[in-house]
């Protein structure tokens, strides 16, 4: 089954998401700016204390927020919407404010790598233990990619897509690249710049569909 001729609309619930992620991110810079809050502290070390055997198995999870990520999710954006304006607006929004923007908040936030506060801190391999860490890249681009094709598909689907995310998230903490503060505001970000590429290229609503039989 594929799309023949299709219309585009945009959902309020999109404009939700970029008001909500917006307001998580915003909340999340404002605690960075101050001292860790204890509950911080304490669900870093619970993750970051884990035993490291297992860091091998995080790999494959962690590179779903790798920014790889995105060209190969605009081409199965193009594949599920049978248009090239939802992919193109995911790829430009995901440069020009994912990166972009993303970068600013860095500058203003100057949140280091978690050795650069605390001690003891167990790092994953290849992790710098230096940096600016406020948002989460991985987070961002994990959350963009889920709200820009949740609307393609199943329910059953996009719930697994957001454990995954939540895993990632978790994975980020445990390898030590980021403190908790770190993966919610990306997240918020994330989801602020989903929402706003579905705004910006439009949902597909197909009009008509053609089914295709294929012999052997």
């Amino acid at each position: 089954m594929r799309h023949v001729a299709s219309d585009f609309r945009r959902r309020p619930v999109d404009a939700l998401l970029v008001l909500m992620g917006l307001a998580l991110a915003g909340a999340s810079a404002g605690l960075a700016l101050g001292s860790m809050p204890r509950w911080e502290h304490d669900l870093f070390r619970a993750l970051n204390n884990l035993s490291h055997r297992f860091e091998l198995a995080t790999w494959p999870l962690q590179q779903l927020g790798m920014a790889l990520a995105i060209p190969v999710g605009a081409f199965w954006l193009a594949r599920l919407s049978g248009s090239w304006r939802s992919p193109a607006a995911l790829v430009a929004t995901s440069a020009a404010i994912g990166w972009g923007g993303a970068n600013v908040v860095r500058e203003i936030v100057e949140r280091g790598r978690p050795p650069s506060f605390l001690a003891g801190v167990q790092l994953g391999y290849d992790v710098p233990d230096a940096g600016p860490a406020f948002p989460s890249g991985h987070a961002i681009v994990v959350w963009v990619l889920i709200v820009v094709l949740a609307p393609y598909l199943r329910g059953p689907v996009v719930a697994a897509l957001c454990v995954l995310a939540l895993g990632v998230m978790a994975c980020r903490v445990y390898v030590g690249a980021h403190l908790p503060l770190d993966v919610i505001g990306g997240a918020g970000f994330g989801l602020a710049v989903g929402g706003l590429s579905n705004l910006i290229g439009g949902i597909t609503h197909s009009s008509r569909v053609e089914l295709k039989v294929r012999d052997g």
